[in-house]
């Protein structure tokens, strides 16, 4: 009657490891996956020339099974400061970083002239859609 109880014994201390070895394996694995598909950051800095700048990067990671086009576009003021288009893949995310004066900026001869940003809106769209995949904007007083 022991030997049958060990044996019993030993066959749920075998089912409550193997549980918690699934557990601690689904969190883990839900901790590397929870990375969003689009990811803004933002990052403040001091130019001589320009005095304070922005620098901005967002990061695409494609988690489709197929390649697709991203286009990031960058607004300064609610003028097009920048665009890009570019495919990404399902294996290798792709970051896109542009440097944004906030206080200074060449005029179109190369003047250096004092105006100031009041907004930058960046805005991701994936393929031929409509509508932005995601976007984010920074205010500035």
């Amino acid at each position: 009657m022991t030997a049958k109880l060990k044996h019993i014994y030993i066959f749920f201390l075998l089912i409550i490891v193997s549980l918690l070895v699934y557990i601690v394996y689904n969190i883990s694995q839900q901790g590397t996956t929870s990375t969003k598909e689009i990811e803004f950051n933002r990052v403040d800095d001091y130019n001589e020339q320009l005095g304070n700048v922005t620098k901005i990067s967002v990061t695409v990671y494609n988690k489709d099974t197929i390649n697709h086009n991203y286009t990031i576009s960058s607004f300064v003021n609610s003028i097009v400061f920048s665009s890009d288009t570019v495919e990404v893949s399902t294996d290798m995310p792709y970051t896109y970083s542009v440097m944004i004066p906030i206080e200074k900026k060449y005029n179109a001869d190369n003047v250096l002239i004092v105006d100031p940003t009041h907004s930058i809106n960046l805005t991701v769209y994936r393929d031929d859609s409509e509508k932005p995949l995601d976007q984010i904007e920074f205010k500035y007083n």
